[in-house]
C-alpha cells in the first residue's frame, strides 16, 4: 500500500530543467517539463518566475522569419510582440542605467532574465519540452535521409529538366500578361482624367454653397455662444461648491479605505507565510517518509533474495544426496544380479560336466552376448551375459574331470 503513495516516474528524459528562482518547494525539482507548476499562494518576493535573457529571442527558429510553420495554431509559441525579447534592442538594454531601471521596476532579474507570470512560465516549459522532442525527431529524419541518399540522383536530374521547361513557358505567359495590363492601365488613366474634371466642377459648386451656409451658421453660433457662456458661468459656480464638498468626502473615504487595505494586506501576508511554511514542512515530511519506504522495500527485497538463495542451496544439496544414494543402490543391485547369474551358470555347467556329455560351446556375442548349448540354450538371467560370464564358462570347461 505504501508503494501506491509514491509519485509517478518520468516517462521521457528532459534535456534540461526550468525552475523558478528563490525559496521553491522541495518537490518542484522532480517535476518534468510536461507538468504545470501549481498556483500556490506565497510571500511577496519569495519566488521569481523568468523565461530567457533580456534582448534575446524567447523562441528559437530555424530561419530569420518572425513566424514558424511548425506551430500554425500557436499552441506552444505566442506571436505577441514583447520588447524585452527583441534582439534588435540588445544594445539599448545593455546600458547600465537602463538595466538598473528594468531591475528596479521588476521587469528583469539581477542576472538579466525576463520576469513573467505563472501562465507564461508554464507555456515556456511546454515549449522547451516540444523543442526537445523535435530534436529527437530531426535526428531520426537525418539518419533516414542518410540511408536513402544513394537512390536520389536520378530523381533530381529529372526534376531539373522539368523545371527548365516550366520556366520558359512561365516567361512567355508573364510577357503577354504584362502587355495586357499596360493597355488596361492606359484606358483607366484616360477615364480617371475625365472623371477628375467633372469632380472638380462639382467640388467648386459645393464650396460656394458651403460658404453661404457657413456664414448663416456663424451668426447663429455667435448668438448661441453668448447664451452658453452665461449659463456656463452659473453652472461653474454651482459646480465649484459641489466639488469642494465631494473632495472633502472623497478624502475621508480614501483615508478609511487605505487603513482597511493595509490591515487586509498584513493579514493576507501573515496567512500566506503560515501556509507557505506549513506546505514546506509537509512536503519535507513526505519526502522523508518516501525515502524510508523505499529503504524498507530495498531491505525486504534483499532479505527475500537471501532466503530464496538459502532455500535453493538446501534443495540442491538434498537432490545431490538423493542422487548419490540412487547411484549407490543401483550399483549394488547390479553387482548382486551379476553375482547370482554367475553362480547359477556355474552350477549348470558343473552339472553338465558330471553327466559326461561332451559339450561343444559356441557363443555369439551381440549387445552383451548369449551362451547356447548343443541341445538347447543355457539361459541365465533373461539369457544375456556379459563377456565376463562367457570367460567364466570357458574357465570351468577347461578344468579336468575328477
Amino acid at each position: 500500500m505504501d508503494r501506491l503513495t509514491l509519485p509517478r516516474l518520468q516517462k521521457t528524459v528532459d534535456a534540461g530543467k526550468c525552475l523558478p528562482a528563490g525559496d521553491s518547494l522541495p518537490s518542484w525539482s522532480h517535476l518534468p517539463l510536461d507538468a504545470k507548476f501549481p498556483m500556490v499562494p506565497n510571500l511577496a518576493g519569495t519566488l521569481t518566475l523568468f523565461t530567457s535573457k533580456c534582448g534575446a529571442a524567447k523562441y528559437r527558429r530555424k530561419s530569420s522569419s518572425d513566424f514558424d510553420l511548425t506551430d500554425p495554431n500557436g499552441m506552444s509559441m505566442s506571436s505577441e510582440y514583447h520588447p524585452l525579447h527583441d534582439p534588435h534592442l540588445r544594445s539599448h538594454y545593455s546600458v547600465s542605467r537602463m538595466r538598473r531601471h528594468l531591475v528596479r521596476n521588476g521587469f528583469i532579474t539581477e542576472s538579466g532574465m525576463v520576469i513573467c507570470n505563472l501562465k507564461e512560465f508554464n507555456k515556456y516549459r511546454q515549449y522547451l519540452r516540444r523543442i526537445c522532442l523535435m530534436e529527437l525527431v530531426r535526428e531520426r529524419k537525418r539518419d533516414t535521409l542518410r540511408e536513402s541518399s544513394s537512390g536520389m540522383g536520378i530523381g533530381e536530374r529529372a526534376a531539373d529538366n522539368d523545371s527548365s521547361r516550366l520556366t520558359s513557358r512561365f516567361a512567355e505567359t508573364r510577357r503577354r500578361h504584362a502587355e495586357k495590363i499596360d493597355a488596361q492601365r492606359t484606358r483607366q488613366e484616360m477615364m480617371a482624367k475625365l472623371k477628375g474634371e467633372q469632380m472638380e466642377r462639382k467640388r467648386r459648386e459645393q464650396r460656394e454653397r458651403h460658404a453661404d451656409i457657413m456664414r448663416r451658421k456663424q451668426y447663429e453660433d455667435d448668438r448661441r455662444r453668448d447664451t452658453l457662456l452665461r449659463n456656463a458661468e452659473e453652472t461653474e459656480r454651482r459646480n465649484m461648491i459641489l466639488l469642494r464638498k465631494w473632495r472633502r468626502r472623497d478624502r475621508d473615504h480614501a483615508i478609511r479605505m487605505e487603513a482597511m487595505r493595509r490591515q487586509r494586506e498584513s493579514e493576507l501576508q501573515k496567512r500566506n507565510k503560515d501556509s507557505w511554511e506549513t506546505r514546506k514542512r509537509v512536503q519535507r515530511e513526505r519526502l522523508d517518509r518516501e525515502a524510508v519506504i523505499r529503504e524498507q522495500l530495498r531491505l525486504a527485497t534483499d532479505k527475500d533474495i537471501a532466503q530464496r538463495n538459502r532455500h535453493l542451496a538446501r534443495q540442491r544439496d538434498g537432490q545431490m544426496s538423493k542422487l548419490q544414494q540412487l547411484k549407490a543402490s543401483a550399483r549394488a543391485a547390479r553387482e548382486e544380479r551379476n553375482r547370482r547369474c554367475e553362480a547359477r551358470l556355474a552350477r549348470r555347467i558343473a552339472a553338465a560336466a558330471r553327466r559326461g556329455n561332451s559339450l561343444m560351446l559356441t557363443y555369439y556375442v551381440h549387445n552383451g552376448g548369449t551362451v547356447p548349448s548343443a541341445t538347447g540354450r543355457l539361459s541365465g538371467a533373461n539369457g544375456l551375459y556379459s563377456k565376463f560370464s562367457v570367460g567364466l564358462v570357458f574357465r570351468i570347461l577347461s578344468q579336468p574331470r575328477q
